[in-house]
């Protein structure tokens, strides 16, 4: 899962990340914030509660035993 924001200075390196994991057939997720900045979730701001419930279900999807 790629967690970026659209004012982030590396939305274009996560896009390609994510272009290059899909290409190769991995189960990849990108999820964008509009307004936001790299690594927005160390802000206690309403987007971080939504993208660490949304980080927190795509780990428990992917580490199941």
């Amino acid at each position: 899962m790629i967690t970026d924001g659209t004012k982030s200075t590396l939305l274009s390196t996560s896009v390609r990340l994510f272009q290059n994991l899909e290409a190769a057939g991995q189960d990849a997720t990108l999820d964008i914030y509009e307004g936001m900045w790299h690594v927005f979730q160390y802000t206690a701001i309403p987007e971080t509660e939504v993208s660490l419930k949304k980080i927190s279900k795509f780990l428990n999807q992917h580490l199941k035993n």
